[in-house]
């Protein structure tokens, strides 16, 4: 336990160096804290002891985490060594268990450094917003955000309006163009379709009618958004009067089997 830790440290001879107390505590991350070498060093301990004692300390403070930061920094040969970052609660607890005279020296001096690092953060901060600034600033993020949000909806709408469709979509109006031709020449079995001049002028009738209505080079290229369009214009396709006139006489003609 923490208290059996710090009762057992209780009896130790502490010897306190001499130090400028703004090398006791530095900013980091906007935080005043210290480390754990540097307490250490201040109380003529090994850092092994010390991290012994803050390691105590997580077994039985729940926000632990708020008040040490655990990292590494590189040791006297250039060799990384995990040390803790505490700031001024986190020392507090720490410091607790270390007593005598020269200790409560120490203690008293990291207290000095923690107040004057703190003074110089509170001096660097911007002046506290008028209810107005305020409520200007908040304006203006929220203008902001309707800007993004506008730009985001435009993209979006780009996109959509250019997005072209994806193969599967390709195969559904190759059949679908396939079917309705082969309807115009009267089915698989007529002899319009039989007729390889009459079926490659029909194909070739439907798929330039195609691409010249939804003005593209090829029908791959039809935009997602017509999609349904595309299926319209195949629906309500027929060939022009000539190709229909061709188609009719073709079919008209009996073959040899039927005659037979």
């Amino acid at each position: 336990m923490v208290t059996t830790t710090f009762q057992m440290l209780a009896g130790e001879d502490v010897k306190l160096k001499a130090q400028p107390t703004q090398s006791l505590v530095v900013l980091k991350e906007k935080t005043a804290v210290t480390s754990s070498v540097t307490v250490a060093e201040q109380f003529s301990k090994e850092h092994k002891h010390v991290l012994r004692d803050i390691g105590a300390l997580k077994k039985d403070v729940p926000n632990f985490g708020h008040m040490f930061f655990e990292t590494t920094e590189a040791d006297g040969y250039g060799r990384d060594r995990r040390i803790y970052l505490m700031n001024r609660d986190g020392f507090t607890l720490l410091a607790m268990g270390y007593t005598g005279k020269r200790a409560m020296k120490f203690k008293v001096a990291y207290i000095d450094a923690f107040n004057e690092m703190e003074a110089m953060l509170k001096e660097d901060l911007p002046p506290a917003l008028t209810q107005t600034q305020l409520t200007a600033r908040i304006a203006m993020q929220q203008a902001e955000q309707e800007q993004q949000l506008s730009e985001l909806t435009e993209d979006v709408s780009y996109l959509k309006n250019s997005m072209r469709i994806n193969t599967t979509e390709e195969y559904q109006v190759k059949k679908s163009g396939s079917t309705q031709v082969i309807k115009a020449l009267g089915g698989t079995d007529s002899n319009a379709y039989r007729d390889k001049s009459i079926r490659s002028k029909a194909y070739a009738q439907f798929w330039s009618d195609f691409k010249r209505h939804f003005k593209m080079a090829r029908y791959g290229d039809l935009a997602k958004r017509k999609l349904d369009d595309a299926f319209e214009f195949i629906n309500e396709w027929a060939p022009d009067t000539e190709l229909r006139l061709l188609i009719k006489h073709a079919n008209q003609q009996l073959t040899i089997e039927e005659v037979g």
